[in-house]
């Protein structure tokens, strides 16, 4: 038998499975892991239980069943023990840690199983399981496994990534020379620069363009003498 992964597609007995969630148990003697597998007919959801070689197929069932399974399986074998929660996928109602005791009730030819569980909040589940020659059980796909077409399209986001910082870069540049551009003209109405063209108030500093004044966002960051329409020098940084 194939590993049975979460969303993996599983035939059983003839009836086909998605496994939702798997859940890995360990107590005294060994381990065991349940999956849970939800029908692909019905949508009826049942637990296939695996310790080593064997499994079991399990189903939900009411008290008043168990009950009368427990009578007819009266002769037969009885365990009991208490399990530990180890690992688990999927949206399983458990917690790391988590503690379950059981006591299970089998036929005398130990091909049917009634099971009580009962949980550390004080949660009873009931369930029915039918023995499973784990060689028929067959794990026919499994949905995690790397898609092709998905992973042939994963770069396009890093190519978006890498468009934007080059458009942002080509933006930050422009903007940044038209800033020092306006900045090395004298930026008056006799001497017109793009940011004093037909206004009376400095496009980047919003300053009056006839006493246009040393201001931070139209510094070009060089070193040397700028002129400003107010006469006399000033050191630029």
């Amino acid at each position: 038998m194939n590993e049975i992964n979460l969303n993996s597609e599983v035939a059983i007995l003839g009836e086909r499975f998605k496994c939702t969630e798997i859940v890995k148990y360990t107590y005294t003697e060994s381990s065991y892991t349940e999956y849970t597998l939800k029908s692909l007919t019905d949508d009826k959801v049942k637990w296939l239980e695996i310790e080593d070689e064997e499994a079991y197929l399990y189903e939900g069932i009411d008290q008043k069943k168990f009950d009368t399974f427990k009578a007819q399986f009266s002769f037969g074998k009885t365990y009991s023990g208490i399990s530990k929660v180890k690992s688990f996928s999927g949206n399983a109602d458990v917690d790391l840690g988590e503690v379950v005791s059981f006591v299970e009730f089998y036929s005398s030819d130990e091909e049917n199983v009634v099971s009580m569980e009962t949980w550390e909040n004080g949660e009873i589940e009931y369930s029915l399981g039918k023995c499973v020659n784990i060689n028929n059980i067959s794990v026919y796909e499994s949905y995690n496994k790397p898609d092709s077409t998905h992973s042939k399209k994963r770069p396009l986001p890093i190519i978006a990534i890498v468009a934007c910082i080059a458009i942002a870069s080509v933006i930050m540049v422009s903007c940044f020379n038209t800033r020092k551009n306006c900045g090395q003209s004298n930026c008056s109405p006799s001497n017109p620069a793009w940011c004093c063209t037909n206004t009376t108030k400095c496009r980047v500093t919003h300053d009056d363009c006839n006493s246009i004044k040393k201001s931070k966002s139209i510094r070009s960051g060089s070193s040397g003498f700028r002129r400003f329409s107010g006469g006399g020098l000033s050191f630029g940084k």
